[in-house]
């Protein structure tokens, strides 16, 4: 079995595994209801957590990180009377927008930057 260390109390000083290629990048965007997706910095999007679902889904996410299974999109629906399941280690709050998690590879943030001061991206 592998093991993911994890540093509660970092270096600030150290780079860490998953920094050394600043390809650590976090994408964010908004689906409105007709389906189109909306992004840019003139929108916010609200995650609230309560410390364990802090540790469920950073579990979950690490875990994932490491399968090497193909899966590469999770869809995680509002708990309600009929259907309360925990996925991907949280219980999503019943007032919730539905949650989308996605995978992906990114360049490596200094590129994507140089790419959007380019107007190439």
């Amino acid at each position: 079995m592998e093991k993911f260390i994890v540093d509660i109390n970092p270096q600030t000083d150290k780079v860490e595994d998953f920094e050394r290629e600043d390809k650590n990048l976090l994408k964010v965007r908004v689906q409105l209801p007709n389906g189109d997706m909306i992004e840019g910095q003139d929108y916010r999007v609200e995650i609230t957590l309560s410390k364990e679902a802090m540790l469920g889904l950073g579990t979950s996410l690490i875990r994932a990180a490491h399968s090497g299974k193909d899966l590469k999109f999770w869809h995680l629906h509002p708990a309600d009377s009929s259907l309360t399941s925990q996925n991907f280690g949280v219980f999503l709050h019943p007032e919730s927008c539905e949650l989308l998690i996605a995978e992906k590879d990114f360049e490596n943030i200094h590129k994507i930057v140089g790419m959007l001061d380019n107007n190439k991206l």
